[in-house]
């Protein structure tokens, strides 16, 4: 996946009382389930997901970090953000 996929991803709408960072977690845990994002694939760093949502760094990182609570996700610091290995199993057996 590359960040052009995400230009078009407006979080603004939808629910107005759903936060904007569960939008974006619900939106990335599609893209795994459908596999636009594949299982050891780089995830976009905050800055990049932030400019092409255009929302604050701050949500992107919310969101990322309960993807990683859930263990869809895992940081590497100093490599980035990686999709986990088991992370289609693990969102079929929520």
């Amino acid at each position: 996946m590359n960040v052009g996929s995400f230009v078009d991803l407006d979080l603004s709408g939808g629910d107005p009382t759903r936060p904007k960072y569960e939008k974006l977690k619900q939106y990335l845990v599609q893209q795994v389930t459908s596999g636009g994002l594949k299982p050891g694939q780089a995830l976009p760093s905050e800055q990049r997901l932030a400019e092409s949502t255009r929302v604050a760094r701050n949500t992107v990182r919310q969101a990322l970090s309960e993807l990683e609570e859930d263990g869809l996700i895992r940081r590497v610091p100093g490599r980035g953000t990686f999709v986990n290995d088991d992370a289609r199993r693990r969102i079929v057996s929520d």
